[in-house]
């Protein structure tokens, strides 16, 4: 992710000025996040994009969201 906006997406990106890129717009400032995980068993991961600064962080395997919102008495 990191090299997709240094090179392609945000403004002054590397590729800009390049033969090839002159329909890209470098003008993007990406926010999200992304689930990943791994071949391992337990291994997982969140990629937290923040104004393009990427960063790795655990992801918190505690209960999902829609499972939060049931009642008490329909959770597992």
């Amino acid at each position: 992710m990191t090299y997709l906006v240094d090179h392609f997406l945000k403004p002054g990106a590397a590729a800009q000025g390049h033969p090839g890129f002159e329909h890209f717009t470098f003008d993007h400032v990406l926010n999200g996040t992304i689930e990943a995980v791994g071949e391992e068993p337990g291994d997982a991961w969140r990629l937290v994009v923040r104004d393009n600064t990427v960063t790795t962080v655990e992801p918190d395997l505690g209960e999902p969201d829609w499972m939060r919102k049931l009642p008490a008495d329909r959770r597992r």
